[in-house]
């Protein structure tokens, strides 16, 4: 039971000392080229969204924060897209948050919408350890 019980600790602290790894690699390889297309994956996944996700009414100023600084063309290119879905949208602030990593999340009227490299790892985390749950639940062939 000991011994069952140290090697869960041990594959979940092994799982989790990987992820951590994939997302400092990813901040450290995060290039122009690569924030133009976190940038595209926010405003693809934002288009997405239904009616019922967008603020229907904006009392305080929007936000864009990001994990990274936005070149020029990339906060207008945010300004152009999120206008154009929401025609009402005026002064949108923009800054950086270095805990979103290379994220992108956009607030206003109390609404929330993120795009994170961290949506990957964290799936990839799950099925790894869903993964290995069912490894620990089979039974051992002698």
């Amino acid at each position: 039971q000991e011994k069952a019980s140290f090697f869960d600790r041990f594959k979940k602290q092994a799982a989790r000392l990987i992820f951590d790894t994939v997302e400092k690699t990813l901040s450290h390889l995060a290039d122009t080229r690569a924030q133009d297309q976190a940038v595209k994956k926010f405003l693809s996944r934002f288009e997405d969204l239904d009616k019922e996700d967008l603020p229907r009414e904006i009392e305080t100023q929007p936000r864009v924060s990001t994990g990274f600084d936005l070149s020029e063309s990339q906060q207008k290119s945010i300004q152009k897209a999120l206008s154009q879905k929401l025609p009402d949208l005026k002064n949108i602030a923009f800054d950086v948050k270095p805990e979103l990593v290379f994220g992108i999340a956009f607030a206003a009227g109390g609404k929330k919408m993120t795009w994170h490299a961290h949506d990957y790892v964290s799936a990839l985390e799950k099925q790894i350890n869903q993964a290995i749950e069912s490894k620990d639940h089979e039974p051992q062939k002698q």
